[in-house]
């Protein structure tokens, strides 16, 4: 599990920074959202079913929640 903390750490870090660079532009958030659907897409590819899963989950949960958690 804490894989799967490690890799969600990752990921909101950097969204967070992105965000702060752009000033929390809409484009700038269509655009992430945009990522993290290509990100999933490229996560279902993985042959680690753990990590896959774990990806997923994380994008599933970033393209569900996007301005509240960043």
């Amino acid at each position: 599990m804490w894989q799967f903390r490690l890799i969600y750490d990752v990921v909101i870090f950097l969204i967070r920074e992105m965000l702060q660079e752009y000033q929390v532009m809409p484009y700038c958030l269509k655009r992430i959202m945009q990522y993290m659907e290509r990100a999933k897409q490229e996560a279902k590819k993985i042959g680690n079913v753990s990590i896959k899963r774990a990806l997923v989950d994380i994008c599933d949960y970033a393209l569900v929640h996007p301005i509240k958690n960043f």
